[in-house]
Parts: C-alpha cells; structure tokens; sequence
C-alpha cells in the first residue's frame, strides 16, 4: 500500500473527503519555474449532430538543470527550460487518428503572470472566467472554449501526490468542462460541442527504476459524476504499489479510496502495426463497497502517439466509451485512458544518455512527423478484446 493510501486508511471512515473549490482562475495553473517538470493536459469527447471525436492536446514544461538522467546526451547550453506539445483527435465513425507533437526552447512559451501556453501552433490562454484552446497540424485544426461545469479538485494530501520513490508533485484536476468551438478535418468543417478534463501536474517526476510507465483513467459517468484512476509501474513493469482512484460527485465533493478498495485490470490487448508495443486494452473496474462495475473499451484501436524527438515515449492515449452497473442502475459515460511504459523508448531514459545513434533516428523520425501524422484501423470496430489491429499509417 502507498504512503496515500496508509494516509487515507488512518482515517475514522477509511477515505479521504473534501470539497472541490478551485476555479479556472486559479494562480495554481500559472507556471511554477522551480518545479523540475510540469505539465497541462486537456482531453475529451465532442460531437456535432453526426459525428464523434475525440482529442488531446498537452503542454510539458522541462527544467534542465540538476537532472539525474536526459533526454539527450547534454544538457542543450543557455536553454535552462524545454517546452514540448501534444497534440491529437481522433474521428471516432472513421476510426482515424491524427497526431502531431512539437518542442521548443523558447523560454517564453509559459508565463507566471497569465495563464497562457504556446508551443509551436498549439496554444492555450485564459480570458476571464474560460480557456481557450487552438491547435493545428498539415491536416486539422481545432478551436475550443471551456467553461468549468465543476471546480476543481486538489487530488492526494492538499493537492499533493507522494509517490513510492520519495517524488512529491502537486496534482490538480478539473473534471468536467463545458467545450464548444469549431473542428476542420482536411478542408471539411465542423461546429463541436462536448464535455473535457484539464489535469496539471507540477513538481518532480523522474522516471527511474521504481516509476518507468503507468496507467491513467479519466472517466465522466452521465450522472455527473468523475472518477480518475492511475497505477504507477517500476522498469519491471510491475505494479510498485502507488495507485489513486477518486470520485467527485454531481455537488463536487471529492471522495478518495484505498488501494485495496478497488480493482482495476485489462481484459485484452492491442497490438500496434507501427512500434509493436502491446497495450492492455478493456478494462474492469470494481469498487466493491459501491457495488460499482464499470467496462472501459476504446473507440478506436490506433491512438498511439509516437513522440521521440520531442519527450521521446511512445504511448497510448484514446477516446474510450464507458457502460457498466450500481447495483441495479445502469451507469454509462465516456473516458480518456493514457498508457506509459509499454515501449522499449519509454525505459531507455532511465539511462544516463540515449546515444548518439538513438538520438539521430529520434531526429529524423521528429522532422517527419512532427506536423503531422494520420493512423487508421484496418478492421471494422467490435467487441473483441484479444483482436489486434495490422493498419497502415496514412
């Protein structure tokens, strides 16, 4: 059991609960230039009267300086801060993928004054009580506006997460934003509305034996309630014993479960044609004392993002639908799901230095790709969790 976990089981009722009150405005979103590693990460599903999407789009901010291990063999000179974006959408009905990653060692890409992100064409700002988001590749862009349907919520101890390798990292959430805005797919245009999630992490992350991959659920049920579930993995690829699952309610209180008041595991795999990482792929979800059952499947198999060249992993992350029961109501809702570790990539910066050969081919596989990239799935979409997908990159 992790130290949260001990933390939550000290308690009188065994949880750990407490009121969502962070707005959009909030001075914890602003850049923290002495945390070693921070990041903004926005998700979630949209629609118009037809179709469904799904996207993501993530800034990472990078200090340089006192690091244990590097993305690259040295440290760049007079470039104390990399910035790094992701972006993708996914057209669910097409089953396509598209993905798009840039870098940048401009150190005015963050501000500690406003909220406001650039990295290459992706951008985020705050204007007034709202963020705005634009993000373009050669073949998509998309424009968004979120208002908060929740405050947010301050996960761990205070907003504080305590992992098993002594790393300390605060870790806010809001879990459901109201999104509305445009969407342009290779010249076809469309007007969007959905529900997202904002996650933003600052303090120290450092992959290293005892945390090299996890795995994170961000699930929006349509009774309006939000659970997020994370596991962290060791360079073994087992689990090390840090693991988190809250749910926030419809009146945005927060409640909080031990490790051992939940189970969350695959039921299948997906195996990539592109990078031959296996991915776990529909997952169960039990919280016993909620007598709480949920399914997550993927909508689409391809949403792999290959970003060597910029944060150098190779990951999963996807648009995922969400059925299952409590007790005997029916529950249904839409999820992201984010899979780290499942590459050779991923444990190859737990060294001191990748090499220069390494860092070539990331360098040519980045000037390729890096505006823009389509993935399709071959196969019709079905229920079959042990099936792999063979497509071609578009």
């Amino acid at each position: 059991m992790d130290s949260l976990s001990q933390e939550y089981s000290d308690q009188a009722d065994g949880r750990s609960d407490h009121q969502c009150d962070l707005s959009l405005t909030t001075p914890n979103l602003l850049c923290h230039p002495d945390a070693q590693t921070e990041w903004w990460h926005y998700n979630g599903h949209l629609q118009n009267e037809a179709r469904r999407f799904g996207f993501q789009l993530t800034f990472f901010r990078r200090r340089t300086d006192g690091l244990n291990h590097q993305h690259l063999p040295f440290a760049w000179p007079g470039c104390p801060v990399l910035h790094f974006g992701h972006f993708a959408v996914t057209e669910i009905e097409d089953r396509r993928f598209h993905v798009a990653h840039h870098r940048s060692t401009d150190r005015h890409c963050v501000s500690t004054d406003t909220y406001r992100l650039q990295v290459g064409q992706f951008k985020a700002l705050q204007s007034d009580e709202t963020h705005q988001l634009e993000a373009s590749t050669r073949n998509v862009r998309l424009s968004l506006e979120f208002e908060a349907a929740k405050p947010g919520v301050r996960n761990g101890t205070d907003g504080i997460i305590r992992r098993v390798d002594g790393q300390t990292a605060t870790h806010i959430s809001f879990t459901r934003l109201t999104a509305t805005g445009k969407l342009w797919i290779e010249g076809r245009h469309y007007t969007v509305t959905g529900s997202a999630w904002l996650d933003c992490e600052f303090g120290q992350c450092d992959f290293s034996q005892h945390m090299c991959g996890w795995d994170w659920f961000a699930i929006q049920l349509t009774d309006n309630r939000e659970i997020m579930v994370y596991q962290v993995y060791d360079d073994q690829h087992q689990y090390n014993g840090h693991r988190y699952l809250a749910i926030v309610g419809p009146s945005g209180q927060a409640q909080q479960f031990r490790d051992s008041e939940f189970t969350i595991s695959p039921i299948g795999e997906w195996l990539s044609p592109w990078t031959n990482s296996r991915y776990p792929t529909h997952w169960s979800l039990e919280i016993p004392a909620l007598k709480l059952t949920l399914r997550i499947s993927p909508l689409v198999d391809c949403q792999e993002l290959d970003t060597r060249g910029s944060t150098n992993i190779v990951y999963w992350e996807g648009a995922c639908d969400v059925a299952g029961r409590q007790g005997h109501s029916a529950l249904s809702g839409n999820a992201y799901v984010e899979l780290v570790g499942y590459h050779p990539s991923d444990r190859k910066i737990t060294q001191p230095i990748i090499g220069w050969w390494e860092l070539l081919k990331n360098e040519l596989r980045f000037v390729r790709h890096h505006r823009g990239r389509t993935l399709a799935d071959a196969r019709p979409h079905d229920d079959d969790p042990q099936s792999t997908d063979r497509s071609p990159a578009v």
